[in-house]
């Protein structure tokens, strides 16, 4: 070792931080030796399996999970060079894909809910209705600006503000429910990678990658679970805030209702908003609809 790793410890490794170390290796390798020097730790790993893919992994899982280290390959024995304080580093490509997300929540719901509108005026001015399939997409295509227009008009008046924040709040708790609850019991995740949609919530979701095993059913309860629940609190919270803001209007006016027939929209809707006359519906405001959708997923 050079005399640089002179503190032999046990391979079966009492040191807590040394221990969380070991815990993430001991599924691919088998630990020959551990020695200490001030905060750096060395590892000697023998191989239970292929080397190149137990290579491959222990180093995403290492480096997702906040390690600092090199490995050195010797023969039949690999050696792991770590320091085993943990350090939070996003990586790039989920804060891009978050940015975008933020975009895309933002502005294509908006820029959806007016194209409809737009394309029904410059349909109704035409001397000639579509007659084909290529006829309808130049409609599209003739539609796209002046639904920019209405669009970035909408959005200077405050259009998409509340929306994006409840829906981003509610999909970021979810994330971090799995990715909090996945520290909590030792199992690597990565950063929630946000997905950006072109549809009218502007997103299909977040997810998470475990890195490591699950040991036990406790883990993955535990893990699977506390997305769905904080995230579900979230949702609720803005739902409930959002129904105040809600209102009932005539259905020709609005075009469809969204309570669905899940029964906490049901007794939420009828306890704040009220019963809907015939021919009536709900019409939810954004924090509202933000709710409804965090419930959905």
């Amino acid at each position: 070792m050079g005399g640089r790793y002179n503190d032999i410890m046990d391979p079966d490794v009492t040191d807590k931080k040394a221990a969380d170390v070991a815990a993430l290796l001991t599924d691919l390798f088998e630990i020959g030796a551990v020695y200490r020097q001030q905060e750096r730790l060395l590892f000697s790993l023998n191989y239970r399996f292929e080397r190149r893919r137990s290579v491959r992994m222990i180093r995403e899982r290492l480096k997702t999970a906040g390690y600092s280290f090199t490995l050195t390959e010797r023969e039949q024995v690999l050696l792991l060079h770590i320091d085993p304080q943990r350090r939070l580093r996003i990586p790039t490509v989920n804060i891009v894909l978050f940015v975008l997300t933020l975009f895309s929540v933002y502005f294509v719901p908006v820029f959806l809910r007016n194209l409809p509108p737009t394309m029904y005026r410059l349909y109704q001015d035409m001397v000639v209705p579509p007659q084909s399939f290529l006829d309808e997409l130049r409609l599209v295509a003739d539609a796209v600006l002046p639904t920019l227009t209405a669009t970035m008009q909408d959005l200077a008046g405050g259009a998409g503000l509340v929306f994006t924040l409840a829906l981003i709040s509610i999909l970021f708790v979810h994330e971090m429910g799995h990715y909090v609850a996945g520290r909590r019991r030792g199992i690597v995740t990565s950063w929630p990678y946000f997905i950006p949609a072109p549809n009218i919530i502007g997103t299909f979701g977040a997810v998470i990658k475990a890195k490591s095993p699950f040991w036990n059913r406790r883990d993955l309860i535990e893990v699977g679970a506390a997305g769905p629940i904080f995230g579900w609190l979230v949702a609720v919270g803005w739902l409930v805030w959002g129904l105040y803001g809600s209102v009932i209007v005539p259905l020709e006016i609005w075009g469809s209702s969204l309570e669905g027939e899940s029964l906490l929209m049901r007794a939420a809707t009828l306890t704040i908003v009220g019963p809907v006359p015939e021919g009536m519906c709900y019409r939810l405001s954004e924090a509202a609809f933000a709710g409804w959708v965090g419930i959905l997923i």
